[in-house]
């Protein structure tokens, strides 16, 4: 009888180590790749960062950058900050401004008729404008 027997080559590759060392000795253009994607991608989170940064936020900036940040949570960082500011500064006018609460508030007793002195002095006008031009009848 005739068999055979089918015997499986296998082919084993050697796999580098998975350390940084092992992948940068068998791959070094992967490795200088990777790297520089990874620089430029951080350049371009630092700018954008850079560009959302308001006045008075810059420590906020340095921590971002200095952490990781992503751009996106910054900007939500930022809006929070400034919806804290307002209000507090919507508190302090409000503590400010409470003495007055207190003072009763009402029109003048004396209080003038704004239509009635408003003919009042237009009249006035009119009899100066007759007065320097010696007519009656007419403006000239």
């Amino acid at each position: 009888m005739d068999t055979q027997e089918n015997v499986a080559v296998e082919t084993v590759t050697e796999t580098p180590e998975m350390t940084m060392d092992g992948l940068l000795a068998a791959y070094p253009a992967l490795v200088e790749e990777i790297r520089q994607q990874a620089v430029q991608q951080e350049r371009e989170r630092t700018a954008e960062i850079d560009e959302l940064t308001l006045p008075g936020y810059e420590a906020d900036a340095a921590d971002a950058k200095a952490n990781g940040m992503s751009a996106m949570d910054f900007h939500k960082l930022i809006v929070q900050r400034t919806r804290e500011k307002g209000k507090a500064y919507l508190q302090q006018r409000a503590e400010e401004t409470a003495p007055a609460q207190e003072i009763a508030g009402d029109a003048p007793a004396d209080k003038v008729d704004e239509d009635a002195e408003i003919k009042a002095y237009a009249k006035q006008a009119a009899e100066f404008g007759k007065s320097l031009s010696g007519s009656t009848n007419g403006m000239f």
